[in-house]
């Protein structure tokens, strides 16, 4: 049903959008693997609110897709940006260890290349 949550989101309110339905629209686009789309629904979030840790983490988790999605994984340009906005997502709300776990996996990940 994420497609018709699209729908719905995009409708609510298309010339004043809303922290909370992009970032919802971002998770929806996601769960699709509609990555492109998902970051920039949480782009859009964070335009509004650039504390809305729930965007930043998105946000993250959609760059890393694109990543592993990509033909030239090697070049780390999501990735970084990805942790860049992890970081900063823990640094407003610590208590995330699902997020410091990632952080640690793919800063690892860096070191050993």
């Amino acid at each position: 049903r994420y497609d018709r949550a699209i729908v719905v989101l995009r409708d609510q309110n298309p010339h004043e959008p809303s922290a909370l339905a992009s970032q919802r629209l971002g998770y929806c686009h996601f769960k699709l693997q509609q990555f492109e789309q998902s970051l920039a629904s949480y782009r859009t979030a964070l335009s509004i609110n650039p504390d809305d840790t729930l965007a930043l983490n998105g946000a993250a988790i959609s760059l890393m897709a694109l990543q592993l999605k990509s033909e030239e994984n090697d070049d780390p340009k999501h990735r970084d940006v990805a942790i860049r906005l992890w970081r900063r997502s823990v640094r407003l709300r610590d208590d995330q260890p699902l997020i410091h776990a990632l952080i640690a996996r793919y800063t690892v990940a860096v070191a050993s290349e």
